[in-house]
Parts: C-alpha cells; structure tokens; sequence
C-alpha cells in the first residue's frame, strides 16, 4: 500500500524534472497537475505501457471509477503505480488520483442501501454505507491508503430514473438533494478519516439548460456543501467539454447569468473536464482528431446492393427457422426469427446511425455484439452440429462484416470532408489556431487556452496518442477569457 497523498511539494519537484509539459496549480491543496490527465475508461491491461509512458513524459492526474471495467481500471492502476514507486521512479505525493463512485453493478441477490435499478445489469446509489465499501474497495485496487478526490459519478442518474417513472423534476430534484446533504455529510467524515482529501460532482448534465429534465444546478449542490461546513472540502466538478459541447462556458443556467465555468471560478473549484475529443449532441456523434487518407480500395460493392443481399440471407434464415421448427407455435417462431433482422434495424435507424463515424461503430459494435450472441442461443437450443445452420450463420456474419466495411469506408471519407472544413473554421476562431496542425491537437488547445479548466481528461491507451498530446502540451498557451473565445467557436463550428 503507498501511504500518503499528493502534496503541493510532490508535485512540485514533478513538475520541475518534467519541464516539457504545462502545469495548472489546484485551488486549496496547491498541488500541481498536468493540463492533460489520463483517462481510464475502457483501460485494460494492453495500455499498461502507455500509461507508464504518459507518467514518464509528465502527466501526474489520473482518473478512473470504480465502473470501469468493474474495478479492473482501478487494479491495473495500482500495480503500475506500486511499480513505478518500488523502482524509486515514482513518488505517491507526485502524482494524483481521482476516483469515482455510484453506479452498482448488479449481481444476483446483490442488496444495496439506496438503490434505484438502472437495468438489468446495472443501479445506482450515493448511499453512505454502500459509498463507504465503494470507497474501501477503491483503495485496496488502487494499493492506496488516501485517495486524492472522490467524484460522485453522474448523480443525475436519479432525475433520469426519476422521469422514466413519472416523478415530478421539482419533486425529483428536492430528494436528489437530500440524498445529497447526506452524502456530502458522509465524505466530510472521510475527509476526517484521512481516506480522501477532497470530493466532488463528476456530471454530463450541469450545463444543460435549466430546463432540460436531467439539468443539476451547481449552485444548489455548493450551497448544500456550505451548509454542511464553511470549511467543506467539496472542490471538484468533472464534465464534458469540446469543440461542439460549449455550454459550461456559454450557457448561463446559474444565478447572475454565471456559466458553469463562471461559477466554478467564483466560487473556487477545480475543473477536470473530459471527451475533449468525441462530441456527443443531440445533433451529431463525431470524432475530433484527423482521420488518415484511405490507403485501401472502394468497395467493389454498392452499400445498398450490400445492404440487398444481407436481406436475402435473413430471409433464407427464416425460412430454415419456419421449415425446421414446425414442433413450435407460430409466435415462438416469429420471436427468433426477429432475432435475426439486422437489416430491418438499420433501415429504421439509418439516417441517425449513419451521421458519422463514430455513431456507426458504436450503433454496429453493439448490435453485432447481440446478434451474435442470440444466433448463438439459437443455434445451442435448436440446430446444434446442423452443418446447414453452420453455413447459414457463417455466410450472414461475414456478409455483415463486409456491409460494415462497405458503409465505414464511406463515412470515413466524409467524416475527413467534415474535420477538414473545420480546421478552416476554427483558424478563423483565433491566431492560437493553424490549419497545418492536428485537427486533435486543436480540440486540446481549445481547453488549454480556456480559463478556470484544471485538467483535461484523455484515453491516452495508445502510445501515439500519449506523445500526440504531450506534444501537443510543451508549446505555451495565452489563456482566453471562456465566455468570449467559447461563443465565437459555437459560431463558427456549431452555427455554421
């Protein structure tokens, strides 16, 4: 176990053995941490090196939740970072730590104080006494005796929860901040223990629209805090922000007209700020980084031709389906044929899904993945060692393959058409821009320019991707104020 925290001398003597990367100092611990962190959604033990590397060319923030991968992220952390320090390359008090937690994966006759059921799979509760084994199990994955900042993980959850089951916003939001107080009670008395430093809100919801049914105000959850404590120790906020999610610096939802920035700055909180590089809206899905011209072919087939002939397998699946399961009842039937309709699925989806990229690799991973597993729930209950069946599958999922192929490359082709546009846009923006860069690196200098903003969060899990954005946070930077430099981006990029 690595006893200690991060301290405003550690991370000092960090940041001068590292003077190729820019440091922000944190309000109230004066810790200094990168401007990139390295984020570990999706982290396994394939990234190990990368994280090592990112540690060794100067990123001392880490972040992670106890969600992610259900605990493994947190594990692999720790051995790396117990690593580094019994090789004498690495000190605890160098490097911080932020954790999240909240989200409960469920397993059969799991009880949890507080809970509500997200799904099958998944529930939710900031309970103390579920938070307190999250926070003891954090600590013993990451080999810690201290964590630097705990974040509860998107709270809003229970305004969603609440509005899929009829609940009053108004009604919603007094309980949620009941369940808050309590909360927030609870991590001052960790804060006592010495289990954590600090905590915080880490949400995708804070800068929404005051009226938008999921929308938590700041300033409600800081007052809360201040109620607790004129000393409270409530001082992180996390949440999305990139070249199209503008609104923590351009919607003012908070008392004074304040954006969450504004807010943040007034009232002394940190900002981590994460997915600097997938823009999820309402409108769009995209990817913000250069996409590599094709060095591959076109496709030699038309998607919609493509598109044909995986309809044609479905129907000779259902018609195998209808001649060799005469025994059950018609409905029986039709319910595993529906299994098997990815072409009905994509034609009604197909406008959404096809926006981009990155929308396309999500919507198809994720449908392959559950076809895959009913034809092969199908196959184990009814047609097991049918060499028939065996060659009717195998041809349908290689013909799904190749329509993804088909469809990927053309939206590759667009989605370059796309970033290359707004490369030109954003050189428009401010001087700090330059069409002959990484459209990448521009999404972090974007945050990097922005006043008030800590630290932000990257999957660093490739090795290029770790010397892109180092890189990338050895040049300096003329800070911006975020109301002015934000709005004329959202001109430029979103209003365009």
């Amino acid at each position: 176990m690595l006893v200690g925290a991060a301290t405003t001398e550690g991370t000092y003597e960090f940041m001068v053995a590292h003077p190729d990367m820019s440091y922000q100092s944190l309000l109230h611990s004066c810790c200094y941490i990168s401007q990139v962190g390295y984020g570990t959604y999706r982290f396994d033990r394939r990234h190990s090196d990368s994280m090592k590397l990112a540690l060794r060319r100067g990123v001392n923030l880490i972040d992670t939740s106890a969600f992610y991968s259900v605990g493994e992220s947190e594990d692999l952390i720790g051995e790396i970072l117990n690593e580094l320090v019994e090789e004498g390359s690495l000190n605890r008090n160098q490097v911080y730590i932020v954790s999240k937690a909240g989200f409960v994966q469920i397993e059969d006759g799991d009880s949890v104080p507080g809970m509500f059921q997200l799904s099958d799979q998944i529930g939710y509760s900031i309970h103390p006494e579920f938070l307190e084994s999250q926070l003891t199990g954090i600590l013993g994955r990451l080999r810690l005796e201290t964590l630097d900042c705990l974040l509860l993980h998107n709270p809003e959850q229970y305004l969603l929860w609440a509005k899929l089951n009829n609940v009053k916003f108004v009604d919603a939001l007094q309980e949620l901040e009941k369940q808050i107080a309590v909360t927030f009670d609870y991590l001052e008395m960790e804060v006592r223990r010495g289990r954590i430093k600090c905590y915080g809100l880490s949400s995708n919801t804070l800068s929404q629209p005051k009226n938008h049914f999921t929308y938590l105000p700041l300033d409600r959850f800081h007052n809360i805090a201040k109620r607790i404590s004129t000393n409270h120790n409530f001082h992180f906020i996390q949440f999305p922000m990139n070249l199209f999610e503008t609104s923590a610096a351009t919607e003012e939802n908070l008392p004074d007209k304040q954006s969450v920035l504004e807010f943040a700055s007034v009232h002394q909180l940190n900002v981590l700020v994460n997915r600097p590089f997938d823009a999820m809206t309402e409108m769009l899905s995209l990817r913000l980084v250069d996409i590599p011209e094709e060095t591959e072919l076109a496709p030699v087939i038309d998607r919609n031709v493509c598109l044909d002939e995986l309809e044609e397998q479905e129907e000779q699946i259902s018609m195998f389906i209808e001649s060799l399961l005469k025994q059950l009842s018609k409905d029986e039937r039709t319910k595993i044929k529906r299994k098997i309709s990815f072409s009905i699925l994509y034609r009604k989806h197909r406008k959404t899904i096809s926006s981009s990229l990155m929308m396309w690799q999500y919507s198809f991973q994720s449908w392959f993945d559950d076809l895959s597993a009913d034809m092969h729930w199908i196959e184990e209950n009814y047609f097991l060692g049918l060499s028939e069946w065996n060659e009717l599958s195998r041809n349908y999922i290689a013909k799904l393959k190749e329509f993804d192929s088909v469809i990927s490359y053309f939206l590759r082709e667009s989605d370059r058409i796309r970033i290359r546009e707004l490369k030109l846009k954003l050189t428009s923006v401010h001087s700090q821009f330059h069409l002959n860069e990484k459209f990448s690196c521009q999404a972090i200098r974007a945050l990097r320019m922005t006043e008030g903003i800590h630290s932000i969060l990257v999957g660093m899990r490739k090795i290029r991707y770790v010397n892109e954005v180092s890189d990338e946070c050895s040049r300096a930077v003329a800070k911006v104020d975020p109301f002015l430099l934000w709005s004329d981006i959202k001109k430029e990029i979103i209003s365009r």
